[in-house]
């Protein structure tokens, strides 16, 4: 045999031999990728939807390392009040961009890390923006019969839609709104009163509430026994019931035609007694 056949036979052999290691490596690298894409899928224990109020300004926050970071300001409550309780957030929240002067009602993704209890330097979650549901500007959003109401519902048939803007007030905690459906009827000298009740209601996909009277007109009264037979018209008014004073968010009610909305704002008075020691 010559010196170059010995010469070919023997770069065939390395070129086979070089060719088998190539595909093992390229097999190899193939079933690391998709283990690799299987890990990114369990990245997170679990999911859930969550809705925030993010304030119009950002705050400075510590971070783990002692250094100031600025946080978003995120409140869980249903509706924006005076009173808001405000907590940092100071992830990232993927796909959220975040104008000063601008409240925000948005709806997020919040995705638990695996072994999440473990992790020092870091938060716990992932956050991912699903939708922005409302905006209000700083400067609009304490006006009076400006809210924006095109999220709610339409009256169904035989209702009517009544909506109440408050004033803005100092301290709203201090104050409270009564709410009652009235029936202007014939009465006489006994005690008439309008039967049904207010049903709070959840906007779906906002996180609002919404009333719905749930009479049909009826009237229920007392059976005294009249001196005289004169009748007067009369407010007839239902039970009342007693909800949160925010002017930032309407109250929206429906009622059943031939019905009407009165509204009372009630203000608490602080008052300090001494007690008497005995």
């Amino acid at each position: 045999m010559t010196v170059l056949m010995k010469l070919g036979y023997t770069i065939i052999l390395i070129s086979i031999l070089f060719g088998c290691a190539f595909h093992k490596a390229r097999e190899e690298g193939f079933l690391h990728k998709e283990s690799s894409e299987n890990n990114s899928l369990d990245k997170y224990e679990k999911k859930e939807e969550v809705f925030y109020w993010v304030n119009s300004k950002k705050s400075l926050s510590l971070g783990a390392f002692g250094e100031s970071l600025p946080c978003f300001q995120v409140s869980e409550e249903v509706e924006l009040s005076s009173i808001q309780k405000w907590e940092p957030l100071c992830d990232l929240i993927a796909g959220f961009v975040h104008e000063e002067g601008t409240y925000y009602r948005i709806k997020v993704l919040r995705k638990w890390l695996m072994n999440h209890e473990m992790l020092a330097d870091r938060s716990p979650y992932d956050f991912e923006l699903v939708e922005i549901l409302d905006t209000m500007k700083e400067e609009t959003n304490i006006k009076q019969g400006e809210h924006d109401i095109s999220m709610y519902p339409e009256p169904k048939e035989g209702f009517n839609r009544y909506v109440i803007a408050l004033d803005k007030q100092n301290d709203e905690d201090n104050y409270k709104v009564e709410v009652v459906a009235t029936k202007r009827i014939e009465v006489d000298c006994n005690h008439h009163s309008l039967s049904g009740s207010f049903l709070d209601k959840n906007l779906s996909g906002w996180g609002y509430t919404y009333y719905e009277f749930t009479g049909d007109g009826s009237v229920l009264s007392t059976r005294m026994g009249c001196l005289d037979q004169k009748t007067h018209l009369e407010d007839v008014k239902s039970h009342a019931s007693l909800m949160r004073y925010n002017s930032k968010m309407p109250i929206v009610v429906y009622v059943p035609e031939g019905i009407d909305v009165q509204y009372t704002f009630w203000q608490k008075e602080k008052t300090t007694t001494k007690a008497e020691r005995k």
